[in-house]
């Protein structure tokens, strides 16, 4: 796909393993949590001044938790796991929560044929899904769409006075700021 480096267009138009039981779902979203909070590992940015970043946890879509005023936001790789019909919330909750003119980047994979694992469906609503395989052999389907550049751009428009989207082979970058 290469690398493209483009203002987006911000005026004008432009039966799966859910069988799987709910305990087993938040059992493994507690060991992913765990593992990201030691991926993070809090204690090494200890040494940041307090007064420059903060560190909190919310949930994911409503942001019930996150503080407002915010001057800058930033969401890696969790664009593509939100489904179409929760993005215009999730972009909603996130300009609610930051005051005029923060910066909002956004990082996600762009889909690679012969990289990217395989597209297993499309709903009704045309969110994609991929099949995870773990070494145990168990197997997840996970939610993961791939937006184009007219739908991030759509996605953002209510909120944003300027975006800008830089797409390369394996991943996307949009930065925008807020009206």
């Amino acid at each position: 796909m290469g690398s493209s480096n483009r203002p987006l267009p911000l005026r004008g138009s432009s039966p799966s393993m859910a069988t799987r039981s709910a305990d087993r779902y938040f059992e493994l979203k507690s060991q992913i949590h765990r593992k990201l909070i030691g991926v993070l590992n809090l204690e090494r940015v200890s040494s940041i001044p307090k007064d420059r970043v903060h560190f909190f946890k919310a949930d994911a879509i409503s942001l019930d938790g996150a503080p407002s005023g915010c001057d800058a936001a930033f969401a890696g790789f969790w664009w593509s796991h939100v489904k179409k019909s929760g993005i215009e919330q999730f972009v909603a909750n996130l300009s609610a929560r930051l005051e005029p003119g923060a910066r909002v980047v956004v990082l996600d994979n762009q889909f690679a044929e012969g990289s990217s694992t395989p597209i297993s469906r499309r709903d009704a609503e045309g969110n994609t899904y991929q099949m995870r395989h773990l070494a145990s052999g168990e197997q997840y389907e996970v939610l993961k769409n791939f937006p184009s550049g007219a739908e991030l751009a759509d996605a953002v428009r209510p909120v944003a006075s300027e975006a800008h989207l830089e797409t390369l082979t394996y991943y996307w970058l949009l930065v925008f700021t807020l009206k």
